[in-house]
């Protein structure tokens, strides 16, 4: 059957009535999915929803991969869904790796529909996925706009935005002595008990700065945040950090005992 003709649409109908007709005798992971597939070829009144509402659920277990491919059907149908939706499919886009798509689904969210809360996603997104395109200037001016833009944020949300500048900063043409005055700046200003989570990826930014006794001294405390967040990967990535901190310092015993501390953390989770 040719994919748009009328007796496929027909066939995909009959299946969808089918299913419907038995639903209770499908797992329902299985009866999903069938349900979006058949909607979609059978081009329904709703399908766009089904396959819209279906794609995310995906994304809330974190299988991006899968999501993209059933939100993938939503491209030419996307400007129809709320605001609220085409930023979780953006988002979605970015977890599975697929920047420039996050980034052109990001431009159709109009904030004046969405919440402070999803205002700040939407411009912290769009960083994060500039930064994957290596466009530092427009990841930089996406945090800088969050920054000034008066809209009222959390001191959490404040430590993400500065650690997001932070990195762009750093990884931008001529920002390093900026990010540098960046980090010292934030570590003045804030306490880990503002953040635990965002002041523990701060300190693991110690090494981009400092050499020796500075960094192991920040590495260390991101390790006793990661500890405390009952954070194993994270801990993993400051243990690997530490060890690298010490191979700079030609301490290859303390290396090498950090390096497999951090691979025993990852084997076990």
């Amino acid at each position: 059957l040719q994919e748009d003709s009328v007796k496929s649409r027909f066939f995909h109908f009959s299946m969808l009535h089918f299913l419907k007709a038995n639903w209770n005798q499908f797992a329902s992971g299985e009866r999903e999915a069938l349900e979006s597939y058949h909607s979609f070829l059978a081009k329904t009144d709703n399908w766009y929803q089904i396959n819209a509402d279906f794609g995310l659920r995906l994304a809330e277990r974190k299988q991006y991969i899968k999501a993209q491919k059933v939100l993938d059907r939503l491209s030419a149908y996307i400007q129809r869904l709320p605001a609220k939706q085409q930023l979780n499919i953006a988002l979605n886009a970015y977890n599975a790796g697929e920047f420039e798509k996050a980034d052109s689904i990001l431009d159709l969210v109009a904030s004046e529909h969405i919440t402070l809360q999803e205002q700040f996603l939407l411009q912290s997104t769009r960083c994060r996925t500039a930064m994957m395109r290596l466009d530092y200037p427009r990841a930089l001016s996406s945090i800088g706009q969050l920054l000034d833009c008066g809209l009222e944020i959390s001191t959490e949300q404040r430590l993400e935005a500065l650690y997001l500048k932070e990195v762009a900063l750093c990884l931008a043409p001529r920002g390093y002595t900026q990010a540098k005055q960046l980090f010292r700046k934030i570590v003045q200003e804030f306490e880990p008990e503002d953040s635990l989570f965002w002041m523990e990826r701060i300190y693991r930014t110690a090494m981009d700065y400092y050499r020796g006794d500075m960094s192991k001294k920040y590495l260390q405390h991101a390790q006793a945040l990661s500890n405390e967040l009952s954070d194993d990967e994270e801990l993993a990535k400051s243990t690997h950090n530490l060890g690298f901190e010490h191979f700079r310092c030609g301490e290859y015993q303390d290396a090498i005992a950090c390096f497999q501390e951090g691979r025993n953390i990852l084997e076990d989770i």
